[in-house]
């Protein structure tokens, strides 16, 4: 808490907002968007940006810091009772925690205990929390956040208080340190690189990623409010205003502007008679002479090109060809009338369809079998090209005939002449009269100089359109006769116009320019230039006001500068390892069998994060070296676990610390060395571990016994969809043999009362089945702990041969042994279903539990005689 109370002071120099976010950042943990955009906002409220929700800074005040314990003091877990949401938790006892010593929670993956430790890591302040959700399987009533009740103690007082998500927990609940997976992670594997962050620096760490998160808001807000100064570019030019506009800046008086942009009376009536008077400017009247001779040039074009297909010479040409293919087409079908013989032949003999298919036959004749001969060969046996059957005399005449025929200069005219009457008709129906002028207001200004002549090219524009489609209507019968006259057409006017048009033009040229016109259109630049700004004023100010924002922003985001984070981060650096920091953590690296590897502590800060970097002190630098890179996973742990335990122990209370699931399967080499070092700080403070690993359970009880440290074993279960569930002690299979024994003892009464008092055979079926499967175990377990005093053991990776001394084994062990594993195996075994065991009696139950009592008792007092007399032998031994 000291180390809070040093930031608050701290902070008492920051501004509003910054000031905030650490009062954020120490309450929060981690800050969400809604504190970025309410911290953004505050941010350019201070710089004179209003903000529209009237949002009020809340500066970080020493008073809202707890106070340090006094040295010895202590904050200690009691239990975390009625929990709703949290998880599929539903056991509203919760669990219970000892104040002293070391409490083991012990639960498989599912069973509810991961729920417990989110709570404890949200409601203590966790360096990195994990969401709470609510059973999603199974939706609650109660739609609210997750909530429970703490009870602690503080200075031998019982304390207790309920607690909310995302709500600020009692201050005390703060002093409770928590490590778990996710803190290792940020303690090894943050940058590639094994860090640690003293307390309190954490909050500084919050408040830099809290000025790149406002900073970037900043910038987006930069980006909204920028204005398009290219929408003030009619403004531009060499006037007072384009001078004006040009140096716009954020500094630029809108007084000035509106100033500008009112004309008096006076101004606007000079201005009307300025443009008045330099209206004739030769130059730029013959400039638009030139342009609108271009125009009209365009329109004599198009009218030319549109009066080409319908005047009086083409439709006589079309008249002529019309008639042409008539005279040819009555003379081919004469001609196709003698080929018919009088109506010898087919119907349609002579028309086109004929034509192409005698014509198809001629040619495939002379192309494929006959080449070279007439159509038809002369030859003997000659065959029909169509129906391939020998050809007689007569058919080969009427073949000569139809060949001669389509030979015969009248079929060929015929056919020239009609395509030479269609070439016209097509041009004629191509013509769009009434499409023109493409220039649409060209007209109009021809009426200016000469009113007559639009009109007369309107009435013409009708008259060619009307004739057009009277051509097209005769054409379709092949015979052209009587059609309207077109009235005069306008051509040559429209061409003496462009003619004239250019003559002024050169004249215009010729004018000579005047100093006094050149002053007159320079004021008259002038007061047209205010003229437009006064209909831009608007944009003016909206230009100026955006300007005047950007440099208010950028004022902002100079505020977000971690200059002065990163150096308060140096400072409580160095403070934390004056006090130490660096003699406890090579201690506890010593305690994890990590003093072979050297590790130094290096100060570096990475735009204010201020971390603390170990570095691998190598014989030989080889060049970028990081820890994650070398380091095993298990001994990245441990090194991870190790700055924790440095960090801790430098504070001056000795509050509760946890831890979740500190150890994996691949910490298998240093479980024993965690367990006996957990199991130490119990002497000193209450050690809270959730652990998934049963043999970690283990060692853990066995490393709290060695070190004479108060301990308590719960297991977290689940039953169906009911999660969380408590009940005290390990697992039956983590128990001592004393303890297997007393639960043994206790099963076997519960089987007898089942049977004899309950009536409940059921009950005592399963009672004594399970219960005959624990014995076996047991009795496996009285061979690893008993007879071979615990050299070797499962769960552990060495052999202990200092624990041989108390190891002995004789022909009474080997019988009791083998007697009690028999009668054991014939129980639980699978059997014939014609010869099934019996169900052993309660009295045997009970009996069979007594002799493996014995046996255990008989053995534990001859293992103290044993290792007496081998101490004896061999002194070293003891």
């Amino acid at each position: 808490m000291a180390a809070l109370q040093d930031l608050a002071k701290w902070s008492a120099d920051l501004p509003d907002w910054l000031s905030d976010a650490a009062r954020r950042a120490i309450v929060k943990g981690q800050l969400a968007a809604q504190d970025f955009d309410d911290l953004t906002a505050l941010l350019m409220e201070s710089a004179g940006i209003p903000d529209l929700l009237g949002r009020k800074p809340v500066r970080l005040d020493p008073a809202m810091i707890p106070a340090e314990p006094p040295a010895g003091a202590s904050i200690s877990l009691k239990a975390i009772r009625k929990l709703v949401n949290v998880n599929a938790l539903e056991h509203p006892d919760g669990i219970s925690l000892e104040t002293e010593g070391l409490t083991i929670i012990y639960g498989d993956n599912g069973a509810g205990k991961s729920g417990y430790a989110r709570v404890l890591k949200s409601a203590c302040r966790a360096r990195d929390q994990e969401s709470i959700l609510p059973n999603v399987f199974n939706p609650p009533v109660d739609e609210g956040p997750a909530r429970a009740a703490f009870e602690w103690t503080s200075a031998a007082a019982d304390l207790s208080a309920d607690w909310a998500d995302g709500s600020p927990a009692h201050d005390d609940l703060s002093a409770i340190a928590v490590f778990d997976n996710r803190c290792a992670r940020l303690f090894v594997d943050n940058e590639q690189v094994v860090n640690i962050i003293p307390y309190g620096v954490d909050v500084l760490r919050e408040m830099v990623r809290t000025c790149g998160e406002v900073k970037a808001r900043l910038d987006a807000e930069s980006l909204k409010a920028k204005f398009d100064l290219a929408t003030l570019l009619p403004l531009h030019g060499d006037t007072t205003v384009g001078a004006f506009i040009k140096a716009l800046s954020h500094k630029s008086d809108k007084q000035e502007v509106r100033k500008l942009a009112t004309l008096t009376d006076d101004e606007k009536a000079e201005r009307d008679g300025l443009a008045k008077q330099l209206t004739d400017d030769p130059a730029k009247k013959a400039t638009e002479l030139r342009r609108l001779s271009q125009r009209v040039l365009t329109l004599e074009t198009d009218l030319a090109t549109a009066v080409a297909p319908l005047s009086d010479e083409a439709i006589d040409k079309l008249k002529n060809a019309l008639a042409a293919y008539n005279a040819a087409d009555k003379a081919s079908k004469l001609a196709a009338n003698d080929l018919a013989e009088g109506g010898k032949a087919l119907q349609g003999t002579g028309i086109d369809p004929w034509r192409e298919l005698v014509l198809s036959a001629i040619a495939f004749a002379q192309q494929g079998p006959y080449p070279g001969k007439p159509f038809p060969a002369e030859d003997d046996g000659v065959q029909c090209v169509l129906c391939q059957q020998p050809l007689q005399d007569e058919a080969k005449n009427r073949l000569r005939r139809f060949a001669q025929f389509l030979e015969a200069d009248t079929q060929k005219k015929a056919t020239q002449q009609r395509q030479e009457a269609g070439d016209i008709y097509k041009t004629i129906d191509a013509s769009k009269p009434t499409g023109f002028p493409s220039d649409k207001t060209i007209l109009d200004e021809i009426a200016e100089r000469q009113p007559d002549l639009p009109k007369r090219f309107k009435v013409f524009i009708t008259a060619l359109d009307t004739r057009r489609a009277r051509i097209i209507e005769m054409a379709k019968a092949r015979e052209i006769k009587d059609y309207a006259a077109l009235p005069e057409n306008p051509l040559a006017s429209i061409k003496n116009l462009r003619e004239k048009l250019n003559a002024q033009a050169i004249e215009l040229d010729k004018a000579v320019k005047d100093e006094v016109r050149t002053k007159l259109r320079a004021r008259l630049a002038e007061l047209d230039a205010r003229a437009k700004l006064a209909e831009m004023v608007p944009l003016v100010e909206k230009a100026v006001d955006s300007l005047i924002i950007q440099v208010k922003l950028a004022e902002c985001a100079k505020q977000t500068n971690t200059a002065v984070i990163t150096r308060k981060t140096t400072e409580m650096t160095e403070t934390a390892l004056a006090k130490g920091l660096n003699d406890a953590l090579v201690a506890e690296l010593k305690a994890f069998n990590l003093a072979g590897i050297k590790v130094g502590i290096d100060l570096w800060g990475q735009k204010g994060a201020g971390l603390q970097q170990l570095k691998l002190d190598l014989p030989k630098p080889i060049g970028k070296v990081k820890l994650s890179d070398i380091l095993s996973e298990g001994e990245q742990r441990a090194i991870a676990i190790g700055c924790f335990l440095a960090e801790i122990s430098l504070a001056p209370s000795k509050s509760g610390i946890v831890f979740d699931d500190p150890v994996s399967s691949l910490d298998n080499r240093r479980r024993e060395l965690f367990a006996k070092r957990l199991a130490e700080e119990a002497c000193k403070r209450q050690v809270i571990v959730f652990t998934h690993e049963l043999s970690f359970a283990w060692d853990l009880t066995e490393a709290a016994t060695k070190a004479g440290a108060k301990y308590k074993a719960r297991r977290v279960l689940a039953a169906g969809a009911s999660k969380g569930i408590t009940a005290e002690g390990l697992p039956f299979e983590a128990g001592k043999l004393s303890a297997r024994i007393n639960s043994l003892v206790d099963q076997a009464r519960r089987a007898k009362k089942a049977l004899e008092q309950d009536k409940d055979i059921e009950e005592y079926e399963q009672l004594t089945r399970d219960g005959y499967r624990k014995l076996r175990d047991t009795w496996e377990r009285l061979i690893e702990e008993g007879l071979f005093g615990e050299t070797v053991r499962r769960f552990r990776n060495s052999i202990q041969t200092k624990l041989l001394k108390r190891a002995y084994i004789d022909n009474l062990d080997f019988q009791e042994v083998w007697d009690g594993m028999t009668r054991c195996t014939n129980y639980i075994h699978d059997a014939p279903m014609d010869a099934p065991p019996p169900i052993p009696q309660p009295d045997d139950f009970i009996a069979d539990v007594a002799r493996l009592k014995a046996s255990h008792d008989r053995i534990v007092t001859r293992a103290k005689q044993v290792e007496e007399q081998r101490v004896a032998l061999v002194p070293q031994a003891k």
